[in-house]
């Protein structure tokens, strides 16, 4: 006999968290100048509630967040009986970071100052985001639709010239769905739309004003439209990005312009706008939240004795090391990795992996970082019978993590990005089955039952 669905509470709420000049933009392993704003930008959250449970699914306007932010966001709402927490980030490059990515050689102390003073009102910001979801919470269902492509992405990994280059790649096979949990009234009204799309939000980002990229095009459009919030949701677009070709040389990424922003943004706000006029799968919730964390390990330990072979002498013949082509940040890998102990540096690397369980069919699998597409294929793979919503950038924010064949591949995403974000070393590609397992763990939990 099937479970009876438990009444279900939704609340929608939204804050502005545009920077004042000053707070530097960032997102492209830089900080940048603020001049000013294209689109604002904002923190947005859909509540949900049953049997005195909170479960709290926010889309923020930022490169990413840090996982000390979340650790005080949860003790900050435990009175409001908040059990989980997914704070995601759009990803946007034209908007400062909330994880203190690039500030570690940043001397201006009056800008440091701003960043920080701008972090913490953030947070504030936060919390009383969730304190007003709270308040807002109504009766409701939920219902869900991922039939809709938009398909401005591509992938951007191909091989070229005997190594794997930021290239647009149409070979590679990707998932252009636009998912949308869409919440109701009892009535039927319409109450708030969350969407996930997977892309990075890199239309348009080498001017030095502020935007969240396509999401403020498109969350602009369906509020207009359709008069209700709209929450966008990251999925793990770690090695995926806006298909903005060179037009003499379409091999290659090409300059773009807001118009292209524009565009891209309207194309997804049609798609979201297209799922709600089509047939949707209303859903019986049975709420089920856990949050959990595990390790990944690195391809080698990184010794004083090693670093400072690396930074005097360069490599032996025949060795392969990536820090050879990174000019730019090899002194300030140098500087940071002899700066901490050997302890520090082959302390693994925390991944946090959160579960929403929404019914018996759907599941939101909410992982940190700068998440590569390929593990959306790989989890669902395992769970064929169960719709598994995948997110990255969420509850922490660091560097990329790929799946073991991107890992092999090497390029940017799979090798030497760890270095630019001052990780000791790539990772294993044991990362995967990590990952994996727990991800699997989560899921057995909860559909063991089923």
């Amino acid at each position: 006999m099937k479970k009876q669905a438990l009444p279900l509470k939704i609340g929608f709420a939204s804050v502005d968290i545009t920077p004042p000049k000053g707070v530097p933009l960032s997102g492209t392993s830089t900080l940048r100048p603020n001049e000013g704003v294209l689109h604002r930008i904002y923190a947005k959250v859909m509540i949900l509630e049953q049997e005195g449970k909170r479960h709290v699914i926010m889309g923020v306007d930022a490169v990413g967040v840090k996982s000390e932010l979340i650790d005080r966001l949860q003790e900050r709402t435990r009175k409001l009986n908040v059990v989980s927490i997914i704070c995601n980030a759009s990803h946007t490059h034209c908007a400062p970071d909330l994880y203190d990515g690039f500030y570690d050689n940043l001397d201006d102390l009056k800008v440091v100052g701003l960043k920080n003073n701008f972090q913490k009102q953030v947070e504030n910001k936060l919390v009383r985001l969730i304190e007003e979801g709270c308040k807002q919470l109504k009766s409701g269902y939920l219902a869900f639709n991922n039939q809709e492509e938009a398909r401005f992405s591509v992938n951007r990994r191909r091989f070229y010239k005997g190594e794997w280059q930021l290239m647009p790649n149409f070979k590679a096979k990707i998932d252009q769905r636009v998912s949308v949990i869409s919440a109701y009234h009892e009535n039927g009204a319409l109450m708030g739309v969350t969407y996930s799309y997977t892309c990075h939000t890199t239309t348009y980002y080498s001017m030095n004003l502020v935007s969240g990229d396509f999401v403020s095009v498109a969350s602009d459009r369906i509020e207009s439209e359709l008069k209700v919030p709209a929450v966008f949701l990251q999925g793990p677009c770690g090695d995926i990005r806006p298909a903005m070709l060179n037009p003499e040389k379409p091999e290659f990424f090409g300059k773009t312009t807001v118009r292209d922003v524009e565009r891209v943004g309207e194309e997804l706000a049609l798609a979201v706008i297209k799922s709600l006029n089509s047939r949707t799968k209303k859903l019986k919730p049975q709420l089920s939240a856990i949050s959990a964390y595990t390790h990944l390990p690195y391809q080698m330990e990184m010794s004083d004795e090693k670093i400072i072979r690396y930074q005097k002498f360069g490599l032996k013949k025949g060795e392969k090391h990536t820090l050879e082509i990174l000019s730019t940040y090899k002194e300030n890998w140098f500087k940071k990795m002899l700066s901490r102990s050997i302890k520090d540096r082959q302390k693994p690397f925390t991944m946090p992996i959160i579960g929403l369980k929404f019914s018996d069919d759907l599941t939101i699998l909410a992982l940190g970082h700068e998440l590569g597409s390929g593990y959306a294929t790989l989890i669902q793979k395992r769970f064929p019978q169960i719709r598994i919503l995948t997110l990255g950038y969420t509850n922490a924010m660091v560097t990329y993590v790929m799946p073991a064949k991107v890992i092999r591949e090497g390029g940017y995403e799979g090798d030497y990005s760890n270095y630019c974000c001052g990780l000791p070393a790539p990772f294993s590609e044991v990362s995967e089955a990590v990952i994996l397992d727990k991800a699997c763990q989560i899921l057995d939990e909860f559909h063991k039952k089923r």
